[in-house]
């Protein structure tokens, strides 16, 4: 058995492996507005799920990113 663990933005890592290649996908999204884990200014602010400026927003990163997770498995 292989174990890959992938760093990053879950979107663009996700993007990056061919479809049906994962076996398991681990998730524990973060629910909207309720905290960030990004101080100001730092470059990845703007991709940091949960900090979206409105609930459809958040649910559509939300879509988003398990419909990829979706794919790759």
């Amino acid at each position: 058995m292989t174990v890959t663990i992938l760093r990053g933005e879950v979107r663009e890592q996700l993007r990056t492996l061919p479809d049906e290649s994962v076996d398991i996908v681990i998730s524990s999204p973060p629910y909207w507005g309720l905290r960030s884990y990004l101080p100001e200014g730092h470059p990845d602010k703007h991709l940091e799920i949960g900090c979206e400026p409105t609930l459809g927003q958040h649910l559509e990163t939300l879509v988003d990113v398990f419909s990829e997770m979706r794919r790759v498995m």
